[in-house]
C-alpha cells in the first residue's frame, strides 16, 4: 500500500507551510484534543450494551462451544470487538479459555459489506487465524458473512462464519468452526466499502470522486487537513530528501512518510480523509506524481482532505 499521504501532495503542502503557519499551530492543539475525544467516545447510533460470539468448533470429529459475552464499552484488542482500519474490518474474538480468533475481511468496490466474503489462505484479502493452547491453525477455505457494514466506532459487526476450514501449522487435523458474532467497533481509521453508500452515491473512495481539475488545494475551502499542512509538508520533505526515500532503504522511506501525520497530531477528521483519498488513488491507479489524475478520479475526496 502506498503512504497514507500521497507523496505527490508533498509539494502542494510545503508551498503552503510559510503561509499559515501560527494558525495552524493553534488549530494542531485543538485536532490532538478532538483525535482524543473521536477514539474514546462511544458512537449513540442504535447503541448496543452487550457485544457477544457463538460458535462451534469442530476437530477430528469432536464439537466443542466457543460463547462468550462482554459490555460493548470494554470492547478492545484485547478483550474482544472489531475494528476498522482504510477498507479491511477486524474481528477479535478473546474467549477466557485463552482462544483467539482473528478475522481480516477486505470490503471492495466491487464486494462491498453486507455480503459474504470467501477465505483464502493468502497475506491479503479475507483471511482467519486461530491460537491457542491447542495449537496454531490459519484459515483455508468457507467464509465470512457480514450482516452490516459499521460506519463508525460503537456501531456493531455482526455476521457468522460458514464452514470456515482452518489448518494446523504443525500437521495435525484440520478444524471447522461455524457460529455468530455481534461486537462493538472499537476503533476506526478509514471507511468500509459499503453497499448503501455504492448505491446511494455510485462510489465510495474509489474513481467516481467526479472531476476538479480548476481546485486549488487548501485555497477558498479548506480541507480537513489544511491547518497542518505547514508540519505535514515539513515532515514530508525531509523524509523525501532523506537517504532512504533516495534509494537506500524503500521500505524505511514508507514508514518515515506514513509516520508524517501522527508526528503533526492531526484530527481523527484528517486523517480519515487523508486514508479515503490515499484508497481513491489506489482504486483509480494513478502512479507517481500525477496530479491530473486525482483531480479527474478523487475530486471530492480531494476537497474533504485538502
Amino acid at each position: 500500500m502506498k503512504p497514507i499521504v500521497n507523496v505527490f501532495i508533498i509539494l502542494v503542502v510545503i508551498s503552503l507551510a510559510s503561509a499559515c503557519g501560527e494558525d495552524a499551530a493553534g488549530k494542531n492543539q485543538e485536532g490532538t484534543q478532538n483525535t482524543s475525544k473521536n477514539n474514546t467516545k462511544i458512537n449513540s447510533k442504535k447503541p448496543r450494551t452487550k457485544s457477544s460470539y457463538d460458535l462451534k468448533s469442530e476437530e477430528d470429529g469432536k464439537e466443542s462451544d466457543i460463547k462468550g459475552e462482554l459490555d460493548s464499552a470494554d470492547a478492545s484488542k484485547e478483550s474482544g470487538g472489531a475494528s476498522i482500519v482504510e477498507n479491511e474490518l477486524f474481528i477479535h474474538i478473546v474467549d477466557p479459555a485463552g482462544k483467539i480468533i482473528s478475522a481480516t475481511i477486505t470490503t471492495q468496490s466491487g464486494s462491498p459489506a453486507p455480503g459474504s466474503f470467501d477465505v483464502k489462505n493468502d497475506l491479503e484479502g479475507t483471511r482467519i487465524s486461530w491460537v491457542s493452547s491447542e495449537g496454531i491453525y490459519d484459515g483455508q477455505s468457507g467464509s465470512i458473512v457480514l450482516s452490516t457494514c459499521p460506519s463508525a466506532v460503537g456501531e456493531q459487526a455482526v455476521g457468522k462464519f460458514k464452514d470456515v476450514v482452518l489448518k494446523s501449522a504443525f500437521g495435525g487435523p484440520d478444524r471447522t468452526i461455524n457460529g455468530t458474532f455481534d461486537l462493538a467497533v472499537y476503533s476506526k481509521v478509514g471507511d468500509l466499502f459499503c453497499e448503501e453508500n455504492l448505491s446511494n452515491n455510485g462510489s465510495q473512495n474509489n474513481n467516481g470522486g467526479g472531476s476538479c481539475s480548476d481546485y486549488s488545494v487548501c485555497d477558498s475551502t479548506k480541507g480537513s487537513c489544511c491547518p497542518y499542512a505547514p508540519c505535514i509538508g515539513s515532515c514530508e520533505q525531509k523524509c523525501v530528501l532523506s537517504p532512504d526515500c533516495l534509494g537506500v532503504d524503500p521500505i524505511a522511506c514508507v514508514t518515515c512518510l506514513e509516520s508524517c501525520l501522527d508526528s503533526c497530531e492531526v484530527s481523527a477528521e484528517c486523517k480519515t480523509d487523508a486514508i479515503a483519498l490515499n484508497l481513491c488513488t489506489e482504486e483509480a491507479n494513478c502512479q507517481g506524481d500525477s496530479l491530473s489524475c486525482e483531480k479527474e478520479n478523487c475530486c471530492s475526496e480531494i476537497q474533504k482532505a485538502w
